[in-house]
């Protein structure tokens, strides 16, 4: 086998650590939320890069919805795994290919074809929260008929909202039974921020909204032909000058309109405007829809007006201003639609830091924002809200509880009583990393074991750095598995001269503990209710 070339982020050995630690104790089928940009697509051949290094017979297939996800996920696993035996099974991109121990799949493609595919040990579904809470969907007709081949077979999920309407959390569906690794989470996005993999989506006050009081609502969504009549010429013609005043330093532009008509009306006014837009949807024949998305992938094109198509399957890392076009009722697809501008991105010397979010649909009103939205319901049991806060020095959405704004700084005043409003609402919940460097005057370390500890809790080392009058701890698990010690042994490999010695307890570690080498300076994560130590200067 060939080792992965592709240098993986913490978060990633982790979500690999936590499928094969569940599978060492529990028969279910395992969920696993990483948020849009994070890179999900290589934990899926990291994992099965490792999965054939023990098991080289294992059967997979790893099943998505539009053929833009396949062609990502394929390709890579070839930049994982260049000689994976991997094949694609997918109208969309005319291949068939049969028989391969892993194949790429459209669950269309596959559905009548299912029984062909013959022994499947793992069935892996990207974008899981396309399954739905009944019985008569493409996955559940899919994974039925292999299960009758292999009642042993495991689904295994990835997705970035692990919830759905009218089901709330898929784990309360037919199929997945445990969430076993979440980055979905107030502190995940803001370790993801706070580390550069992903860039936080910047609210921005907005004045025209899309009137939703009067629109239908069919099946827990705003019904598609009054999402259009709502957005009207002149609503729409006002919030696209709006949303590129705010805008005006922005490279690269996503558009989510409320129809398809609706996305060319916005193309044409985004045109009129001096831009060099484009629009793209479900109506247009396949090579069409390519060359355009090529265009604006290129950069040819710097605004993409699309209905239903830009969802998912859009890695474009450029994109710094998301304009919500659309209305909608749905946490997971306001999620994806903010998720389009949340991956970083650096050219020639300049560097994304923020992705700017021109909400006209008033979406995060509804629904809350992204890192602690209001969680679905199972049907008949209620819905909620979040409280907001907007900042009157830069009109920029705040979590209500903020003692100061994240984007400018600005210090709020407690007297002031916040309401939701359309317009005054934050798109991320947590405060923005803020991290700093300390000169360090002295180290000391000592071997630690947590109060009320049980037999297999393992002492750590702790690390406590005296920074002028600061002081900060540190936790070192030398005994941990997986990649905690992994992380575990790189720490004592910056410090230790003799780079051979690598001691396999807490307990030999702490006898070489006067050798190791202090940094000079450390660099702390200081806005956390523990500030964290990140990194180190020697």
């Amino acid at each position: 086998m060939v080792v992965p070339v592709i240098s993986a982020r913490w978060y990633q050995h982790e979500s690999v650590d936590a499928i094969f630690n569940y599978f060492y104790g529990h028969n279910g089928n395992p969920l696993l939320a990483l948020p849009t940009g994070a890179g999900k697509g290589f934990v899926i051949p990291m994992f099965l890069h490792r999965v054939y290094a023990s098991y080289p017979l294992t059967r997979v297939v790893c099943a998505t919805h539009v053929k833009e996800l396949i062609q990502q996920n394929y390709t890579k696993m070839r930049q994982v795994w260049a000689s994976a035996p991997a094949g694609i099974y997918s109208a969309g991109l005319k291949r068939k290919d049969m028989g391969a121990p892993i194949t790429f799949a459209g669950i269309q493609s596959i559905r009548s074809i299912a029984e062909m595919l013959g022994h499947v040990d793992l069935f892996i579904i990207d974008e899981a929260h396309l399954l739905g809470p009944s019985d008569d969907g493409s996955y559940m007709k899919v994974i039925a008929a292999l299960l009758k081949i292999n009642p042993y077979m495991k689904v295994i999920g990835f997705t970035a909202t692990p919830w759905r309407t009218g089901m709330g959390l898929l784990t309360n569906g037919p199929i997945f039974t445990d969430i076993i690794y979440n980055l979905c989470t107030s502190e995940g996005y803001a370790r993801l921020f706070a580390d550069y993999h992903l860039v936080p989506p910047r609210p921005k006050r907005v004045y025209t909204q899309i009137d939703t009081s009067e629109i239908a609502v069919n099946n827990g969504e705003f019904s598609q032909s009054g999402l259009q009549k709502a957005a009207n010429a002149e609503v729409t013609w006002k919030a696209i000058q709006e949303a590129l005043s705010h805008g005006q330093d922005r490279n690269c532009r996503l558009v989510f309109a409320s129809g398809v008509d609706h996305a060319i009306l916005c193309a044409e006014m985004c045109r009129a405007l001096g831009l060099r837009a484009a629009v793209v949807h479900s109506k247009m024949d396949d090579k069409e829809r390519d060359n355009i998305m090529a265009a604006y992938r290129s950069g040819e094109i710097d605004t993409l007006c699309n209905n239903g198509i830009a969802t998912t399957g859009l890695d474009h890392q450029p994109i710094d201003h998301i304009i919500a076009l659309r209305a909608t009722m749905s946490v997971g697809l306001w999620c994806q639609m903010v998720g389009r501008g949340m991956r970083p991105w650096q050219y020639n010397g300049w560097r994304k830091t923020d992705c700017l979010v021109s909400d006209h649909g008033g979406n995060t009103a509804r629904l809350g924002p992204i890192d602690d939205p209001v969680i679905p319901k199972l049907k008949g049991k209620g819905t909620g809200e979040a409280p907001v806060r907007i900042c009157p020095a830069c009109d920029c959405y705040n979590n209500a509880a903020a003692r100061v704004c994240a984007w400018c700084g600005e210090l709020f005043s407690f007297e002031f009583k916040v309401k939701p409003k359309a317009f005054e609402d934050e798109i991320i919940r947590t405060d923005l990393p803020h991290k700093e460097w300390f000169g360090v005057d002295s180290v000391y370390y000592t071997q630690h074991t947590k109060r009320n500890a049980q037999p297999t809790d393992r002492p750590t080392i702790r690390a406590t750095y005296q920074c002028g009058l600061r002081t900060f701890n540190e936790f070192v698990a030398i005994e941990a598995i997986g990649f905690a010690r992994k992380k575990a042994l790189d720490w004592w490999r910056q410090r230790f001269p003799n780079q051979g010695f690598l001691p396999t307890t807490t307990e030999e570690a702490m006898r070489y503990i006067d050798q190791l080498i202090p940094p000079k300076r450390i660099e702390v994560w200081v806005n956390k209710k523990y500030p964290e130590v990140t990194g180190y200067e020697y």
